[in-house]
């Protein structure tokens, strides 16, 4: 009898802890319906963002650039230290601007 009630008490913790664990859990992608990716539609959208960089940068728009990145965003120049955040990407923007930058021009190609 003891050993039947141990046995019962076991299950209904593991089982409490089970269910409790479950529950705290966030959603997973796996709950996000997900497109199949298409490799047109993606390089539709990455000239459309380079398209919008390029005009941005030839209106002299340093906060509309800035603004095609996230909050906390890092900006990757060579000769430069990293930049962080949207703010100060915005500041190295406005000083390339300043300096006479008028005109961007980014490419996309493909790898592989």
């Amino acid at each position: 009898m003891k050993r039947q009630s141990i046995f019962y008490a076991l299950s209904l913790l593991i089982s409490t802890l089970f269910i409790s664990c479950n529950l705290l859990r966030k959603p997973t992608a796996t709950a996000i319906i997900k497109q199949p990716f298409d490799v047109t539609i993606a390089k539709k959208q990455i000239e459309d963002i380079n398209r919008n960089y390029m005009e941005l940068v030839a209106k002299s728009d340093s906060i509309g650039v800035a603004n095609l990145y996230a909050k906390d965003a890092r900006l990757l120049f060579a000769g430069i230290p990293v930049v962080v955040g949207r703010n100060n990407i915005q500041k190295v923007f406005a000083r390339l601007i300043n300096s006479g930058v008028t005109k961007l021009d980014l490419e996309t190609i493909k790898r592989g």
